[in-house]
């Protein structure tokens, strides 16, 4: 196989929340919470944001990220989460960023993305899937040679990452890489690595992989109007909404958990006993450290924040409305 796109290596963890939300993704859109779209300008958001204090070491102010990329220009942020940015000593993000893993990532995806000797994906997939596929592979210009010696993982990838794309929205315009390119100085924490990332997506047996690929392929009529809809209910800070729609509101089936369990509650987990640290760091105490976190790790009761709070942690969430006003204490 040739070498991997630099566009699809930095893709790997929008992918992981575009999976999700295509196995998980509810029927009903409408919701009453949250500000209303009309309220806002075309990149302006009020996104669901936290704050998690701690008596002993550093506050953390936690900013949840759609998972969607962004667009041109990136998003706007009302006045509270800038100042908490600003004053902040240092920036925690759930994936390392795409720079750090560099060419390991290239050599990773080409070696762990590939099917095994004698293997072809034409083989692989059933018949009527491969002919639902070779129409998307065609408009994602994607040649067939180089897709039919592909896992089915790395394929749903790079097709997810081109139909964001063609939606106008980029992983570079994202919420991570906006607050990464303005970090400065400060120092950039990474509490999952891009190799973690791929990790779990080998881990899936290869007709996991293919159910996966036949229902994203299903749900290319609705990609736009899911996307959209995961994306202005980030806007609105609609949090009622967002986890229906990821199934996070405590109806997923038994399908659904499995998922759930494998993609996202493992890693709130693993994360949030790293962000303990943080808050117990003696030496970091009157710090603060701003965090930016995919929505799926941040809701329900094995979310981050509802974690934390079971911890002993004191944990609020900012209406729409408070984070246009200063945070207290400057």
């Amino acid at each position: 196989m040739g070498p991997v796109r630099p566009d699809i290596t930095q893709s790997i963890c929008l992918a992981l929340g575009t999976l999700m939300l295509f196995m998980t993704f509810g029927c009903q859109h409408r919701s009453a919470r949250g500000v209303a779209l009309s309220d806002l300008k075309p990149n302006e958001t009020r996104p669901l944001f936290w704050r998690v204090q701690s008596d002993r070491g550093a506050d953390l102010y936690i900013l949840s990220t759609p998972d969607a990329g962004g667009p041109p220009g990136g998003w706007s942020y009302p006045p509270a989460i800038e100042q908490a940015f600003d004053s902040a000593q240092a920036l925690v993000v759930g994936l390392e960023p795409a720079a750090w893993a560099g060419d390991q990532t290239q050599a990773l995806v080409a070696t762990y993305g590939t099917l095994p000797p004698g293997l072809s994906l034409r083989q692989e997939l059933a018949g009527d899937l491969w002919a639902k596929l070779e129409p998307q592979l065609n408009s994602a210009n994607l040649p067939i040679a180089y897709a039919d010696r592909m896992q089915p993982w790395l394929v749903e990838v790079i097709l997810q990452a081109e139909a964001m794309r063609q939606l106008g929205l980029s992983s570079r315009n994202g919420v991570d890489e906006s607050f990464i390119a303005k970090v400065g100085d400060r120092s950039i924490i990474g509490l999952e690595s891009i190799k973690f990332q791929i990790a779990l997506l080998i881990r899936m047996p290869l007709e996991v992989q293919s159910a996966s690929l036949r229902h994203t392929l299903t749900s290319f009529k609705n990609f736009e109007d899911e996307v959209q809809a995961v994306v202005q209910a980030w806007r609105r800070g609609d949090e009622r909404l967002l986890a229906r729609l990821f199934s996070l509101d405590g109806n997923a089936d038994q399908s659904e958990k499995a998922f759930l369990d494998l993609f996202t509650y493992r890693s709130s987990q693993n994360m949030a006993e790293q962000l303990g640290v943080l808050l117990e760091a003696e030496q970091h105490e009157g710090e603060r450290v701003f965090v930016v976190m995919g929505i799926r790790f941040l809701l329900g009761q094995q979310g981050i924040p509802a974690l934390l709070q079971k911890k002993g942690y004191a944990v609020k969430r900012y209406s729409p409305s408070a984070l246009l006003h200063a945070l207290p204490g400057g």
